[in-house]
Parts: structure tokens; C-alpha cells; sequence
């Protein structure tokens, strides 16, 4: 159905007590979709399907907290949510749909939160919100904890806040939250093995570098950055294709550094891009040829600006 119509119908049901509706009504608000972009009411909303216990409201309203957004800031509102959504518990069962899709906001070697949104994804014309399917449901669960369990991770793991603090929009920041590299790396861990792929890229990162603790374990490194590597994740591939340059947990081979480096060069990563224009300049696990360094140099100056 058009947005429009996806406003009535959520409105009824939301106000029936239902808490997807309750939560693609907060997204419609959020993005001004049928209605007056207002983020204030979209927290109402969320909130709404947070106390019900629904994950992806918990999750989005956490990220409100963090952001300041529509709600003041609280580093420790953002962490309580958080907690909510990353916690194995039982969705609340309704008839209502909801597609959640998470945003991708690549990192590298930062821990800043990316903030991952969920939002509504099958409105078509036409027709009334129809029930979501059980394994699609079950895979948008596991999806909104693994990112609520990134998101809690990263702000455990430095520490935010203080009473003067500010968030990215300007409002006063409260609720300061101390490091806690502990029960951050616990979280960590929990997304990482529901397959979140900046989780386990920031995990395989934590054993390379011997950080927050944990001893340096290049074989476990390179393990998870194939994990991440395999789903995409561009700073991952890279880092794998360094692991088989230097035989840093995996056995040296210039053949695999060269194709995971053109991997993540593929998918956009300058740093990837100006190091396989350094294979194809020596001829290390490619054939040699200035052509390609040079095409390979060029799109890294052109990203470096």
C-alpha cells in the first residue's frame, strides 16, 4: 500500500495496542512517510512497542536515546534499551507486519556506534499490512538483538557520556557510562557470533591488537575476519588479505592476500585500492602489470580526493 494508506491502517491497529503497528508507525514518523517527519512522535511510538517487548522499537528507541533525537540524550536511557533489545526474550504476538532491515554504516578501525535504524520494508499498493512469515520474523529478531548487542558493545567498551556531554545533534548529553571492557566484550562476542559482520570484524580486530584484554591471537583474528570478509564487510577482507600477506594465523600466500585485498578494493575500500596497485606494480600474487596499478592507484586518489 502507499504511505498514506500504511498510515491508517498502522493507526488503527497501533491504537488497538499492537506492537509492530506501534513500531511502523514510529518508522513512518521517523521518515516522514505519509505523515509530517516528526521524531518526537516517533519515539512516542517506539516506545510504545519498547515496553511491549518488541526488539526492533527497543533497538530503535535506544539509538534515539544516543543520537538525541526526538528525545534528550541519555548515554544511560540508550544503554537500558539496548540492554532490552539484546536480551533473549519472547516478541509479543500479533497479526500485524513488520520487515526490519538494518542500515549499513561502514567502520573501520572505530568503535563509534553506527546506530542501526530498523524500519518497515513491504509496503505495497493496495493491500492491508499482511502477517509476516515465521522464519522471516525469526531472522529480523536475531537480526535487531545482534545489532543491539553491536550497539551496547561499542559504548561499553570506551565508556560515553558525562553530565556537559553533547550528542551529534547538539542537545545536552546525561547518564554518563562508564567503560566496562568486561561485560563490552561479552556483548561483543554475543553479535559477533549472530553473524553481525561489524562485530565480528571489531572482534577479529580485539584479537590482533591484544585489546580489551584479550591476549593477541592471530589465528582467532583471522578467523573471524573471514567471517566478516565472507559477508561482505570490506575493512574485514582487507585485514584478511594483510593476515595472508604477512602469514599473521593463516599460512603465507601472496595468491589469497591478493584476492581478498581485491575483494574489499572491489567494494570500495581507498586503502585496498592503493595496496593492490602496489601488487600489480611488483607482482605479488597477480601478474604483473602497470596498467592495472595505475587504474588501481587512480581510484584510490580519486576516493582520498
Amino acid at each position: 500500500m502507499n504511505p498514506v494508506d500504511a498510515h491508517r491502517w498502522y493507526s488503527l491497529a497501533a491504537n488497538l495496542g499492537d506492537a509492530k503497528a506501534q513500531f511502523n508507525l514510529g518508522v513512518l514518523y521517523q521518515r516522514g512517510r505519509g505523515v509530517s517527519q516528526n521524531v518526537a512522535e516517533a519515539a512516542d511510538w517506539y516506545g510504545k512497542a519498547a515496553r511491549q517487548g518488541f526488539t526492533p522499537a527497543q533497538l530503535n528507541l535506544a539509538a534515539l536515546y544516543e543520537q538525541g533525537r526526538g528525545v534528550k540524550q541519555s548515554w544511560a536511557k540508550a544503554v537500558e534499551w539496548y540492554k532490552k533489545a539484546a536480551a533473549d526474550s519472547p516478541e509479543p504476538s500479533t497479526d500485524s507486519s513488520e520487515n526490519s532491515n538494518n542500515s549499513n554504516n561502514t567502520r573501520n578501525n572505530s568503535n563509534n556506534s553506527g546506530n542501526d535504524f530498523f524500519g518497515d520494508a513491504g509496503i505495497t499498493h493496495g493491500k492491508p499490512p499482511s502477517p509476516q512469515s515465521k522464519p522471516a520474523a525469526s531472522a529480523a529478531k536475531t537480526e535487531g538483538k545482534a545489532a543491539a548487542q553491536y550497539e551496547l558493545a561499542v559504548i561499553l567498551l570506551e565508556g560515553r557520556g558525562n553530565d556537559s556531554s553533547s550528542s551529534s545533534s547538539g542537545q545536552s548529553g546525561s547518564g554518563k557510562v562508564e567503560a566496562d571492557p568486561v561485560e563490552g566484550l561479552m556483548w561483543l562476542k554475543k553479535a559477533a557470533q549472530h553473524a553481525h559482520a561489524r562485530a565480528q570484524y571489531h572482534l577479529a580486530y580485539a584479537y590482533d591488537e591484544g585489546q580489551f584484554g584479550l591476549a593477541p591471537d592471530p589465528e582467532v583474528a583471522a578467523l573471524w575476519y573471514l567471517k566478516a570478509g565472507e559477508q561482505g564487510y570490506s575493512p574485514a577482507m582487507y585485514n584478511l588479505g594483510f593476515c595472508y600477506e604477512r602469514g599473521d594465523g593463516v599460512p603465507q600466500s601472496d595468491e589469497l592476500a591478493a584476492q581478498w585485498i581485491t575483494k574489499a578494493a572491489e567494494a570500495g575500500s581507498a586503502n585496498a585500492q592503493q595496496h593492490l596497485g602496489v601488487l600489480y606494480e611488483e607482482g605479488r600474487g597477480v601478474a604483473q602489470s602497470d596498467s592495472e596499478a595505475v587504474k588501481w592507484y587512480r581510484k584510490a586518489a580519486l576516493q582520498v580526493g
